[in-house]
Parts: C-alpha cells; structure tokens; sequence
C-alpha cells in the first residue's frame, strides 16, 4: 500500500512538470522517458495485484472497482499519448477542394483515410458595436473629419437607437449573402455607422466527408460539438474573421480515450461506493 502511495506521489509530480508550458510544447516529452513509463507500469501492477490478494466480498467491491479504475485510467492515458495522432490545420470553405493529406508541424503529411470538404459556414451573433459619426458642420475644408456623437450596441434580432437620427435593425447592418456585420453603414442623413467589433455566440460548418471508396458523408460541425468519423474526432477551432475564406479544425484519434472514460466512471462509481459503505464500531470492554 505504501510503495503504490509512493509511486502515485511521485507520478503527479511528472505530471505537473509536465504540464508546465513551454515554447513548442517539449514540455510532453517527459512522459516518454523510461522512467515514467517504468513507474507507470509498476503503478498499474500494484493496482492490479492488491485487488485480488484476497477473497472478493461484496464489501470489497467499491475498492476493487476504484484501483481497477485507475488502472485503466492509466493503460488508456498511455495507449492515447503513446499511438494518438492529431493535427491541427486550416482547409478553405468552398464546395471543391478536398482535404486528404494534413501537413504537419514538423514537415511530415497526415492521411486520415478520408477527405474533408468545408462547403459551407456560418457564424450567430450575439450583437455589434459600432461607433455613430456625424459629418462635419459648416464649409468643407481639407480638415474637415466626421466626429463621433457615440458608440451603439446593435443586437443580430433586435434594433438600436441612434437618437435623432432615429434607430436601425441588426438585419439592416448585416450581408444578406454570410450574415457578417457591414463595415460601414451611411444613414439618410448622411451620418455614418462604423463597424467597431463583435462578439460569435456560435459558429458551425457544413463538412462533406469522403472515404477511399468515394463514398461521402454530410455533417455539421459545431464549437464544442465533435463530429466522429472514422475513428477520428474532428473540432472546429476558428475561422478567418477578415474575409471568411477558411476555417481552422483540430483532428484526434485517441485509441485509449474509450479506456480512460471507463476509468473514470469506475473509480467515481466506487469512490462513491465507499461513501456509503458503513463501517464496524470499534470493540469496547465492559468491565462493568
């Protein structure tokens, strides 16, 4: 019990230096040293040894559930870092180009086995702000400039009010064709709206997913909401903010996440376990 104490103890100490960043992310490196992974594999023995020293009762079942638990937390962890691939790459948003061989940071390609189609993108709003200018007063001369009156918030559903120079819809102050904020926006009076900034609430791409056979598959890909194919979880990450022509997706293949999962929902099953598990009342003589 204590040398498995020891060697957890020492284990999170790898992990923390570890997860200190450094530039170029080295830093990952020092779980391949063979003195992690040496310790790591004693951990995982010993966790698996002192779960069947002795005889299985029902009362041993929260401790057998949470060192098996861990154990497979950590074959799973190692197996995903260990022969897990991912990249991350940009593909531009058009209905033709097929993305099949991902370049790589250190120069080498990725075929996932699929292509990767970006057909179409858009992004939700949750408003703008844009700054109102009036133009100048009296006779024009060459240092005559607009002066900003105020900024305005303008929200993507509703409507925004400029004062005199009465109020105006986000739909006005959006292209019909992407959705995106126009940049400028001249009113009847002359006065002007500058586009100043935005905030995304959500954005999601149209993917078309091709495999070796030609055989393609549609889905959509939103932040925070993977799309699996192939063995392959594909994130959405970013987008060109300027002129809209690509998108920015992170591709994993993980083959212990499965492993790690099942880890992590047996050691809370019998953490949770031993909560509720109740415990002898210690032996008092009476002497009377």
């Amino acid at each position: 019990m204590a040398v498995s104490v020891i060697l957890f103890c020492v284990l999170v100490l790898f992990m923390i230096a570890g997860a200190i960043p450094i530039e170029g992310g080295s830093q990952v490196v020092i779980f391949k040293t063979p003195l992690f992974l040496v310790l790591a594999g004693l951990l995982v023995v010993l966790l698996v040894g002192c779960c069947f020293t002795r005889r299985l009762t029902r009362k041993r079942i929260p401790f057998l559930l949470t060192h098996l638990g861990i154990a497979i937390l950590l074959c799973g962890a190692g197996l995903g870092f260990m022969m897990g691939r991912k990249a991350e790459f940009g593909l531009p948003i058009t209905q033709h180009h097929v993305g099949r061989d991902i370049p790589l940071r250190d120069g080498t390609s990725l075929n996932m086995g699929f292509g990767i189609t970006v057909r179409e993108f858009a992004v939700d709003y949750y408003s703008a702000r844009y700054g109102l200018y009036r133009p100048p007063t009296g006779a024009a001369t060459e240092d005559s400039d607009y002066q900003l009156v105020k900024e305005v918030t303008v929200e993507a559903e509703g409507a925004a009010d400029l004062g005199a120079s009465g109020e105006i819809s986000g739909n006005e102050l959006r292209n019909e064709e992407d959705g995106e904020w126009k940049r400028q926006y001249v009113l009847e009076n002359e006065w002007i709206l500058q586009y100043i900034a935005s905030t995304p609430r959500n954005y999601t791409a149209q993917l078309r997913l091709t495999d070796d056979d030609e055989n393609a598959t549609d889905v959509e890909l939103a932040v925070n909401h993977p799309v699996t194919f192939n063995g392959w979880r594909i994130y959405l990450m970013s987008y060109d903010q300027e002129a809209r022509r690509y998108v920015v997706l992170n591709a994993r293949r993980d083959p212990g996440r499965n492993a790690v999962i099942a880890g992590i929902w047996l050691v809370i099953i019998g953490t949770a376990l031993m909560c509720f598990r109740k415990s002898k009342a210690p032996r008092t003589d009476d002497t009377n």
